[in-house]
């Protein structure tokens, strides 16, 4: 069973789910490239997707927000269309992503390919008693949506404030409606692909920001005319401060994410991003990729050899327990943080631990690339028989005194790239 803390409910629940579990996560507004900001649900949600994809069929939508007041700012100011601006970013946002190893949403929705879908939400909207026009737009009013507040518990007297735009009229750039000329607001945006694509969906997920006013909007677009919830659970991770300031572009702390890949490996990103609960906040300074380069190098150096062993020792009971441990950290609310220092813990146990047997060492090995990949690092494996075979003859030589056959085979390893040590726990690896 998995337990998830539900920002709706405001408390951790087990979450009952089908077979098929449709999970529906912000994706950017498309002006400009992603930023470290950007990179925490995306990091984040791949391996709650990763996880659950164990044992559902999970179908993962993501949006692009490609109309909205900052696209047609960089369209000025580039000279170029805003269609030009958003396929030129989207076209960026995955080469990010691709680095970061997060697999494509399976449905990708773009906002502009679901306008006429929008005016028809819009008008029925209007029709039902929720939205009203003015001479700006046309405006979803809150008073007449009684849960208003229920997702981010702002219960407070409703007023003309608290209405949000659904269409903002506007000349040169927007499409015909009933309702005027115009193009549509942020919120209406997700409403709309939500429905449009899947109905509605059993995890909707996004950044802690999003909780107010965007997701709260969401929530009373749809429950106001339709009898189902927009989703039953609400997921939100936490901020990335930098040097405990909240990420700003008006305070010029925002780090571009292919800035940090062009001195760290996505998977050293990843480690960062996961190393932390997800609804604590994250706090960077200038030394943080490096403790998390260490941190992952550890993983990395670990895997990289390939242990010789032919002691009796079965390991397999601590491996096992390392599975549980793992498992358990991931279903209690995606502990990632629980689940890599489970992956440690195995590490430090079998370095401490002698006369292993080969067999519950192989066992360990592929259970924690198993781990790993579930959390989404690229982990290669490099299973070779035919040079674990050599180093073994290379062991048995020795042990029989035949040093002359054993440093030519030392020699051969060498000329295939491979070095052999020797020791309690004798290994090889690729140099």
């Amino acid at each position: 069973m998995i337990a998830i803390y539900n920002t709706l409910s405001g408390e951790k629940e087990i979450v009952r789910l089908g077979d098929e579990v449709k999970f529906y996560l912000c994706g950017p507004t498309v002006y400009s490239y992603i930023h470290l900001g950007n990179a925490r649900p995306l990091v984040f949600f791949d391996s709650v997707v990763r996880y659950l994809s164990i044992d559902h069929k999970v179908i993962f939508i993501q949006n692009f927000t490609d109309i909205d007041d900052k696209i047609i700012k960089k369209a000025e100011k580039e000279g170029i269309s805003i269609k030009e601006v958003a396929e030129k970013y989207i076209k960026e946002y995955y080469k990010d992503v691709e680095e970061l190893n997060i697999r494509k949403p399976d449905i990708a929705p773009k906002a502009t390919e679901y306008i006429e879908d929008m005016i028809k939400y819009i008008e029925q909207l209007i029709k039902e008693g929720f939205a009203y026009t003015t001479s700006s737009g046309v405006y979803f009013d809150t008073s007449k949506f009684d849960d208003y507040g229920k997702l981010s518990k702002r219960f407070l007297p409703k007023s003309r404030e608290d209405d949000f735009a659904l269409w903002k009229y506007s000349g040169e750039i927007g499409w015909e409606a009933s309702f005027g000329r115009g193009r549509p607001g942020w919120h209406i945006e997700c409403s709309t692909m939500i429905g449009s694509t899947v109905g509605n969906v059993d995890i909707h997920a996004g950044g802690q920001d999003l909780i107010f006013p965007h997701h709260e909007n969401e929530i009373a677009q749809h429950e106001s005319i339709n009898c189902t919830p927009l989703a039953k659970y609400w997921m939100h991770n936490s901020f990335i401060k930098i040097n405990n300031k909240k990420m700003s572009k008006s305070d010029g702390n925002i780090i571009r994410v292919r800035d940090i890949l062009a001195k760290y490996s996505g998977n050293v990103l990843r480690f960062f991003i996961l190393s932390t609960h997800y609804r604590k906040p994250i706090s960077f300074n200038e030394d943080s990729l490096d403790v998390a380069e260490k941190g992952f190098k550890k993983l990395v150096n670990f895997l990289s050899n390939h242990f010789i062993l032919d002691g009796r020792n079965d390991f397999s009971e601590c491996v096992k327990e390392f599975v549980l441990n793992f498992h358990s950290s991931m279903q209690d609310d995606f502990n990632t943080q629980g689940a890599i220092s489970s992956v440690f813990k195995i590490i430090n146990k079998f370095n401490s631990t002698d006369d292993i047997s080969q067999d519950s060492y192989e066992f360990m090995r592929k259970e924690i690339i198993k781990s790993l990949r579930i959390l989404g690092f690229n982990i290669e494996e490099d299973n070779d028989k035919a040079v674990t075979e050599l180093a073994k003859n290379r062991l048995e030589m020795k042990l029989k005194k035949n040093y002359n056959e054993a440093d030519l085979i030392r020699k051969r390893l060498l000329e295939m790239g491979v070095e052999v040590k020797d020791g309690q726990k004798p290994s090889w690896k690729r140099k």
